[in-house]
């Protein structure tokens, strides 16, 4: 009877199927992950143009303002701390 870990005897043990299982349910979950952002960021594409064609659109100055508005908070924590 082959002991189980022998190599190329078929049978592996139970620390190394604990090891290889491990390995691959992080990538068939990374995969699935990327499966899902990608469906979602599809989604989030496609309802920008669903907005754009309704003319359901931000004007320019007022985006510009608004991220004007978070660029110096940010740099006002920066400024906090590097002091």
């Amino acid at each position: 009877m082959a002991r189980a870990g022998v190599a190329g005897s078929g049978f592996v043990s139970r620390k190394t199927f604990t090891f290889r299982r491990g390995m691959t349910a992080g990538v068939s979950d990374h995969a699935t992950t990327a499966r899902d952002h990608n469906a979602w960021f599809r989604r989030q594409v496609q309802a920008g143009l669903d907005d754009a064609k309704a003319g359901r659109l931000v004007p320019a100055e007022e985006v510009e303002a608004e991220f004007a508005v978070l660029r110096a908070a940010t740099r006002r924590r920066a400024a906090a701390h590097d002091a």
